[in-house]
């Protein structure tokens, strides 16, 4: 299977993934002591959470596909380098390549961190 088919394929099966779950029926299901309903809550927020990295890993397949179709898949967004086979094999949605992502990732950590009470860091 090539890498088109195969990425849609993966598309497909996080989208049904995604909406299997319908919190209006679960939101309806009022039974219950206090214990199933915190429960259910956790439920409910563990779905959204999971809901939510689909949709950002579904947003990652849907850009991966289009730059297929342009012809432009595998180019780093960066520094315009091609971007290893290995790399592009390991994580096909990768829109880095290794040394740009690595130095984003850096860059991010440092920022993330909290400044030091006499710097004021600016990122």
């Amino acid at each position: 299977m090539g890498k088109l088919e195969s990425l849609k394929s993966e598309f497909k099966t996080i989208l049904k993934e995604v909406t299997w779950v319908n919190p209006e029926f679960i939101m309806s299901n009022n039974g219950g002591d206090e214990t199933d309903q915190a429960l259910l809550n956790e439920d409910l927020e563990f779905n959204a959470k999971l809901k939510g990295r689909h949709f950002r890993y579904l947003k990652k397949i849907k850009l991966a596909l289009t730059k297929m179709e342009r012809g432009d898949y595998g180019v780093c967004e960066h520094c315009e380098c091609s971007i290893s086979e290995t790399r592009l094999k390991a994580r096909p949605t990768a829109q880095a390549c290794l040394d740009c992502q690595e130095e984003k990732e850096l860059f991010e950590s440092k920022c993330q961190r909290p400044p030091k009470r006499h710097l004021s860091l600016v990122c």
